[in-house]
């Protein structure tokens, strides 16, 4: 593991929410609150207030906190996954250490002229708010971090979906 060990899944440590994991990564953090009989309950506010959800918790690290009266924050890093935040309501987010919830394989491949061809593989989580945006939000990082940012550009999209039963669905 890049981050080294992490700390131990108690009270007071570090817990990580993923959206987006692999070539791409988007997750929160926040303090684990308790922990009872598997159960986890964390953050001590909404995540986004969803109620019910799938998402990835993980181990998580925090390298610093910037303390502001207005709104302080930190900058972590998320490690190994430990189990599935099920609910996000108004004071904490709960969850069940044990497996992952199943994300969505998604692959993106650039071909330029400029950079040549690269191919970035992350997974996104299955849920009917989050999904298509951060499909968006990917697929821009993607061409912000790797093609020109101004002037004229010409794109050209072959976008392919593969459903569970194995249907693809091509744009």
């Amino acid at each position: 593991d890049a981050l080294g060990p992490l700390p131990d899944v108690e009270p007071g440590a570090a817990v990580g929410v993923s959206l987006i994991e692999g070539d791409l990564e988007l997750s929160a953090t926040g303090t684990i609150t308790h922990i009872d009989q598997g159960r986890v309950y964390a953050f001590g506010h909404p995540f986004f207030n969803l109620g019910p959800v799938r998402f990835p918790m993980k181990k998580a690290y925090v390298y610093s906190v910037f303390p502001s009266v207005q709104s302080s924050w930190k900058i972590a890093a998320v490690g190994e996954s430990i189990g599935t935040v099920e609910q996000d309501r108004a004071t904490p987010i709960a969850g069940r250490l044990g497996s992952p919830p199943p994300m969505i394989d998604t692959r993106v491949t650039l071909l330029s002229p400029r950079s040549g061809e690269r191919t970035f593989r992350f997974r996104l989580v299955k849920d009917e708010l989050f999904t298509p945006m951060l499909a968006y939000v990917s697929v821009l990082s993607v061409l912000q971090g790797h093609e020109r940012a101004f002037g004229t550009t010409t794109l050209r999209l072959d976008a392919r979906l593969t459903l569970e039963g194995g249907q693809e669905i091509r744009v």
